[in-house]
């Protein structure tokens, strides 16, 4: 994933933006994604395994 995005920081900074952007999209559709999942539990399930949005920039 990080190997991607210095390719894309090296090739063009706006390929760069929208590899984030769109890592961002897909992070928080999953985040909304397990929430309604376990709403029933009364608890939120948040992915260990991914990164914080922000701090790709």
């Amino acid at each position: 994933m990080f190997g991607l995005l210095l390719f894309g920081l090296k090739s063009n900074y706006c390929s760069l933006l929208i590899t984030h952007y769109s890592l961002l999209i897909t992070h928080y559709s999953l985040l909304i994604t397990y929430a309604i999942a376990d709403e029933t539990q009364n608890r939120y399930y948040y992915p260990p395994t991914f990164p914080r949005p922000l701090t790709v920039i």
